[in-house]
């Protein structure tokens, strides 16, 4: 009864600070306004109340499915102590940059207080499972990434993902040399392993080689590059020269071809995305399993692990693709 009463108690006051963290979220227009609306009756915002038992429904779920609650407590303890840690510097930091805010709380021993509990928070952090630690950084990068798309104009949002994609390549190619040098692969479907060895994963290999063109393509646009050849080659397409200044003016069949190719490079992402998906499925429905004997890591956990950076490259190329496509279409409509 006291164990029962005890988990009670944490589960609300755990759903209590996701909700309020949610609304915050609202309030300071990181997510939409539409969540700051407010429960007349109970004084409660309810659409923040029900999409955040949603999510923790959705991570009850997949803990059940592909990891253990050890796992999952560990990964929710390492976000946890994260965020308390970020707390404890916020704290410190407002103190001295808005120094003309009303306080009427002091806090005592400030700032050494939330120093050492700042402290406290990392270290505690790192005796964690190393696994649990390894997904709560991916968790925690997402949550970073989200957090300076929000506030960077689109230039840099761009080269933020194409920051984003080069990790992903990195990480990717790391698990590819895991599944093909330290792990078993096994499925229900005869046959099935030699597909997903021979072509699934040589399809995947491509999509990372095809990526880091796009991550090229990122910091320097196809139109660009069209530009810089036709100064040093074509100068003839050169409209103004004044100064170091230069107007080109490009053939509409140049203009089309990149306008195209740009289009295609897009739908590749977008498609490429759908793809990794689909392995994601494959993963999630027990048609593939992974069982990696190098560092002892059981299927289930295996599969989570691979599942979460599959799911979060994926996430990568979709917005990265919409992204393009947008940009691309934008600016046809612009006549640029």
């Amino acid at each position: 009864l006291a164990a029962a009463i005890s988990t009670f108690i944490a589960m609300n006051a755990a759903l209590g600070s996701a909700v309020s963290v949610l609304y915050a979220l609202a309030r300071d227009h990181y997510v939409s306004n539409k969540l700051t609306k407010v429960s007349k009756k109970r004084n409660v915002p309810s659409l923040v109340l029900i999409i955040t038992i949603i999510i923790a429904i959705i991570f009850t779920l997949l803990s059940i499915f592909f990891a253990n609650i050890g796992f999952s407590a560990n990964i929710a303890t390492f976000i946890y102590l994260i965020g308390l840690a970020f707390v404890n510097y916020a704290a410190v930091s407002l103190r001295r940059k808005r120094k003309e805010l009303d306080r009427p709380f002091k806090a005592p021993f400030f700032p050494y207080l939330p120093i050492i509990v700042m402290s406290f928070c990392l270290i505690l952090a790192l005796f964690l499972e190393p696994r649990a630690i390894f997904l709560g950084g991916i968790i925690f990068i997402i949550g970073i990434t989200y957090y300076l798309i929000t506030i960077a104009d689109r230039h840099s949002i761009v080269l933020t993902m194409a920051g984003l994609k080069v990790i992903g390549i990195i990480v990717i190619g790391i698990l590819i040399w895991v599944l093909k040098n330290f792990s078993t692969l096994n499925s229900p479907l005869n046959g099935f392993v030699l597909i997903f060895d021979d072509v699934l994963l040589r399809i995947l290999i491509f999509i990372c080689i095809f990526t880091v063109g796009t991550v090229f393509l990122d910091i320097l646009p196809l139109k660009e590059l069209v530009y810089f050849f036709i100064r040093k080659i074509n100068k003839k397409e050169v409209a103004i020269d004044i100064g170091i200044g230069q107007i080109i003016e490009l053939k509409k069949s140049k203009a089309k071809l990149i306008y195209y190719v740009n289009m295609i490079i897009s739908a590749v992402q977008m498609g490429s995305s759908v793809f990794i998906f689909i392995l994601v499925s494959l993963f999630a429905s027990d048609i593939i399993n992974i069982d990696i004997f190098f560092t002892g890591v059981g299927e289930t956990t295996g599969e989570y692990i691979f599942n979460t950076i599959l799911i979060f490259f994926g996430g990568i190329l979709l917005f990265s693709g919409s992204l393009s496509l947008y940009r691309n279409r934008e600016t046809k409509a612009l006549g640029i």
